[in-house]
């Protein structure tokens, strides 16, 4: 199925296999690779920044790469070799037994770096692998979880990886130098207690705003620069929350998903709900399309429902992407989206709906149901198996040139704070003396002294990713360069009009000068004839 520059595609994991939709008239691109002895079960999908590349994990724990028009361009771990791991991160747990060629940890989420030359992966080992595209190597195994890891996201600006699990805590790493840098909690719930966190995803629009859901239904929103929570609703969803995304274009919007059969906008400003959908079934997954006019949600019984956040009384469509013994487990909208008319060929809304600046804040008044597709646009579902646990993805707008370089250079700063942190070794204690004893005993002469203890050598320090440093420095770099130019192409642009300016004027003044003086000559001949 060819991809369209106007039509956004609609990639469905379910099974063994990666369904790619473009209209609900047309039958899916069935992607089943077959790289693992293993029965394939997916468990996570999600595109790359440019939408011509779509990613599956699943529990055989490779990363199965599609072109749209469904050739396979590759995997991680390549299956013709070992699990290869950069020397600079020694692997540990799952990942050491991968690089030693046994079995590899089955993946639950992953998710693409802003320019794909990344992809980050966690599942049931407690670390998270950073696998390099390019040079098809893992690059970082970033440890510290104590349990299975449900999901991982990559930050606004590529500098952090967030990931959680069934511990409940989410911990931030440096996706530089793959150190560990920072943890949130929830206050006033013990460690033994805390909910697993089922799904993450990152603000395109706040920097540092991380917004995170539990298995107790709980919906929280972090700063995940100071490290504290801002917003906070329990119990949010009745019987767990599953997935969780940001608004692409209203940072005021967070989309929820759960095992209550709704789908929710969430307001975080005044914790409550600006639109709530009705579902059939437990919803697993959902994903906002990048104009945030469609929602999509998939459903344990093995369908996808896509609703027009702009009227969201009745739905769209359903697509037949699975069956009862094959939910949906993972969705995700093609990252250069078009409108829901041209995906789904749905009628317009009306000019008042059309002209709402942001939709989601009220709930449509539109009565007149669009009527759904007929059962003949189902296609059969591939083969059993067992229900897999759920996974979600995440889905930014650019802002102005000088604010990428404020919030680069911010990046840029925090990352070295960090790095130095991590890096200075902290000062031995101070020896005490030994305490005086009340009886004096006398050192034979033949003993000798007693050694004193050395100190242990400071830890190493942690390697720094050059690749993912050299990009992020590259970025920042030409943004300024290209701010720079702008400024001096614009200043001698102003030079030259003013020089111009000041040169008419300086003939102005000859040309007055000259009139002057034939004034004054003609006057002059004048009076003597």
């Amino acid at each position: 199925m060819a991809s369209s520059s106007s039509v956004p595609l609609l990639a469905t994991a379910s099974g063994a296999s990666v369904k790619i939709w473009q209209s609900v008239s047309s039958s899916p691109l069935i992607l089943s690779p077959t790289v693992s002895p293993v029965a394939r079960r997916l468990a996570s999908v999600a595109w790359n920044h440019t939408g011509a590349v779509v990613a599956s994990g699943g529990l055989d724990g490779h990363v199965i790469l599609h072109h749209t028009s469904g050739a396979i361009i590759g995997s991680v771990p390549e299956e013709t070799s070992s699990t290869s791991l950069s020397s600079s991160s020694p692997p540990s747990g799952g990942a050491l037994a991968a690089a030693q060629g046994g079995s590899l940890d089955a993946i639950y989420a992953l998710c693409f770096s802003k320019g794909s030359r990344y992809v980050a992966t966690a599942g049931a080992s407690t670390d998270v692998l950073v696998w390099d595209l390019k040079k098809r190597v893992c690059a970082k195994v970033l440890v510290g979880h104590t349990a299975p890891v449900y999901a991982v996201a990559y930050s606004h600006g590529d500098t952090h990886v967030a990931s959680a699990g069934s511990s409940g805590s989410i911990l931030l790493h440096s996706q530089v130098s793959g150190v560990r840098v920072g943890e949130l909690t929830p206050t006033g719930v013990s460690a033994s207690s805390l909910p697993a966190v089922n799904a993450l995803a990152f603000s395109p629009l706040e920097h540092g705003r991380l917004a995170s859901v539990d298995d107790d239904g709980t919906v929280r929103i972090w700063d995940a620069t100071s490290r504290t929570s801002v917003c906070e609703a329990r119990r949010w969803h009745d019987g767990g929350a599953t997935a969780v995304a940001f608004h692409p274009s209203d940072a005021g919007v967070l989309c929820t998903a759960g095992a209550d059969k709704c789908v929710t906008f969430f307001d975080p400003s005044v914790k409550t709900a600006t639109t709530k959908l009705s579902l059939p079934d437990a919803v697993l997954c959902c994903a906002l399309s990048s104009d945030g006019n469609l929602v999509a949600a998939g459903l344990r019984g093995g369908s996808a429902i896509i609703y027009d956040v702009r009227r969201p009384n009745v739905s769209l469509c359903t697509l037949a992407a699975g069956s009862d013994a094959e939910p949906v487990v993972s969705i995700a909208w093609q990252a250069r989206g078009a409108s829901g008319a041209e995906v789904l060929s749905s009628p317009a809304p009306s000019s008042s709906e059309a002209t709402r600046t942001t939709p989601l804040r009220t709930t449509t008044t539109t009565t007149t149901p669009a009527a759904p597709p007929s059962a003949s646009t189902a296609v059969a579902a591939p083969a059993s198996r067992a229900e897999a646990e759920a996974a979600t993805t995440s889905t930014t707008p650019a802002s102005s040139a000088f604010s990428s370089i404020v919030k680069a250079k911010k990046s840029l700063e925090e990352e070295m704070a960090e790095i130095l942190a991590e890096t200075t070794p902290a000062p031995p204690p101070p020896r005490s003396a030994p305490a005086a004893t009340a009886k004096t005993m006398s050192t034979p002469a033949n003993v000798p002294p007693p050694r004193a203890t050395p100190a242990p050598p400071p830890p190493p320090p942690p390697t720094i990713d050059m690749d993912a440093m050299r990009d992020v420095v590259s970025d920042a770099v030409r943004e300024a360069v290209n701010d720079a130019v702008g400024d001096a192409v614009r200043d001698a642009v102003r030079e030259v009009q003013l020089a111009q300016i000041r040169h008419q004027m300086e003939i102005m003044d000859v040309v007055e000068t000259l009139r002057q003086e034939v004034r004054a000559l003609s006057s002059s001949l004048h009076t003597s004839q």
